[in-house]
């Protein structure tokens, strides 16, 4: 059964935070890439209907099970990139959520 992942993150706005928050970003596409992960949506500015937004940015990737997303999240190649992001961004929350 498919999983899927939502995160919510606010990227810190000083310079050296940007260009270490990009770091981030090449280095866990390419693990997501490795892992064979679907990357459905990414939005640093997305529409809210109703309610309020809890980050600025919004991230969904699709796993074809939990074993996928398990061996993605604890990969060496993502560990080693995972730092940069909780260094330089607040993550609102990940949430797992099975798909149907």
């Amino acid at each position: 059964m498919p999983v899927y992942l939502i995160a919510a993150v606010n990227k810190y706005d000083g310079a050296d935070n940007l260009a270490q928050y990009d770091q981030y970003v090449a280095g866990g596409e390419a693990s997501l890439i490795k892992y064979g992960v679907e990357a459905l949506a990414s939005d640093e500015d997305p529409q809210v209907i109703e309610g309020r937004l809890p980050a600025r940015k919004m991230v969904l990737l699709k796993f074809r099970d939990r074993a996928q997303l398990d061996a993605w999240y604890k990969s060496p190649e993502y560990q080693r990139v995972l730092p940069l992001r909780q260094n330089n961004s607040d993550a609102e929350f990940l949430v797992v959520i099975d798909g149907l």
